[in-house]
């Protein structure tokens, strides 16, 4: 596996994650299961240039860039959402 490969895998993976809510085991069989192909989709990238501009390696780095940025962004509500939740609860307690 290359290296931009491995880093499309792991933001696809990232994205998996920020689509099931951070549950790991929803459906993650099935996940394990789509890999093969998406590694052939990624096999596809092309190497050279996209619009005779910029380096297909600076676009795949982009989208990751941004998968991520939406990963943590939806990873900091849900702490903020599980920490309201326990805060709730404690009140409740007393």
């Amino acid at each position: 596996m290359s290296v931009p490969t491995a880093w499309v895998t792991l933001s696809i993976s990232a994205l998996y994650f920020w689509q099931t809510g951070f549950q790991p085991l929803k459906g993650f069989a099935q996940y394990i299961a789509q890999l093969p192909l998406i590694v052939q989709l990624i096999n596809l990238i092309p190497q050279g240039n996209i619009a005779g501009i910029f380096p297909a390696s600076y676009v795949v780095l982009l989208i990751m860039i941004i998968i991520c940025g939406l990963c943590w962004s939806r990873f900091h509500h849900h702490q903020k959402w599980l920490l309201r939740e326990d805060e709730q609860r404690e009140l409740n307690d007393v």
